[in-house]
């Protein structure tokens, strides 16, 4: 079967669709992946996609007509459910266009693209309930087991100690960030070699994904960092405020995490329903304490592997 995925951004919502991408690889489909250009990069070095179509949303009115152009698909999927991504799936050629219901697409109108729908599962983590989209589609009840995404590399990748943990400060979310009191604390409770990954610092995705698979263990927050780790078998610990780990969080008793408490008691399911505009450092006012005693548990757990 010729499937068109369509998820256009952002880079850890793209990380989440590669367990639902390995069950169709598996299946034996040939998959086609509609991203945003600057995301290219990630799709390209899926050793799984036979061809990468990117488009720019800040300039696609220009470009309508070169999505009709696409080729005929016996299936596209919308894994992002908004009014752009519903668009790209509109002007595709498929008999079959799948995505979320009305009640769990991003954007209501993305329903009006699609004629089989099925509801995104919000008690699920997102990858999880990504995968479980496409299931239902083909009526599988049959367990899938993600075993990873090794992406191609092609850059060296630089030399890592085995011993050392990487760590991952950076979140485009001030929300979300750590204060710098923490990030010492937690370096003192590693008590090993640190390779950090800046929040300024651009890696190759695929050489960043190799140099995690080298150390003994990534420290992040709710980042793209945390789901690339996700495509990988290394262990992590990662650090939540206004995003709930048990939807984010990778899965495993290798992954754990520590959620601190909204200042404004907000509650949610997945996200902080204020996320893209309350200014409050709801990391930085974490128990620091609580934050290590629980990276201590992480590590005691690791070192039993």
């Amino acid at each position: 079967m010729k499937i068109l995925v369509v998820k256009t951004s952002s880079l850890g919502d793209l990380l989440q669709i590669f367990p639902t991408i390995s069950y169709l690889k598996e299946r034996g489909d040939t998959i086609d992946w509609v991203v945003e250009k600057r995301f290219e990069e990630l799709a390209c070095a899926h050793p799984d996609i036979n061809n990468v179509i990117p488009i720019d949303s800040k300039a696609w009115p220009k470009r309508l007509l070169a999505l009709r152009q696409m080729p005929c698909y016996d299936l596209v999927i919308d894994l992002q459910g908004n009014c752009k991504s519903g668009l790209v799936t509109f002007l595709s050629k498929a008999k079959q266009k799948i995505g979320f219901t009305l009640k769990t697409c991003a954007e209501w109108p993305n329903a009006l693209a699609t004629n089989k729908r099925y509801p995104l599962n919000l008690s699920m983590t997102a990858s999880e309930g990504y995968l479980q989209v496409v299931k239902d589609h083909f009526r599988d009840t049959q367990a899938f087991v993600y075993r990873g995404t090794e992406l191609k590399l092609n850059d060296p990748v630089p030399e890592v100690s085995s011993d050392a943990f990487m760590i991952c400060s950076g979140s485009a979310w001030s929300s979300k960030q750590l204060s710098p009191s923490a990030w010492k604390k937690i370096e003192a409770a590693l008590n090993a070699p640190i390779f950090e990954i800046a929040a300024n610092q651009r890696l190759p995705l695929a050489v960043w994904q190799a140099l995690m698979c080298k150390v003994k263990g990534v420290i992040a927050l709710d980042s793209a960092a945390l789901h690339l780790c996700a495509t990988t078998n290394i262990p992590s610990f990662s650090i939540f405020g206004p995003s709930n780990p048990h939807v984010y969080k990778p899965k495993g008793d290798h992954h754990h995490s520590f959620w601190g408490s909204c200042p404004f008691n907000k509650q949610f399911e997945r996200r902080c329903p204020i996320l893209r505009t309350c200014t409050a450092p709801c990391t930085k006012q974490i128990d620091e304490d609580a934050l290590i005693r629980a990276l201590n548990q992480w590590l005691i757990a690791i070192s039993k592997n």
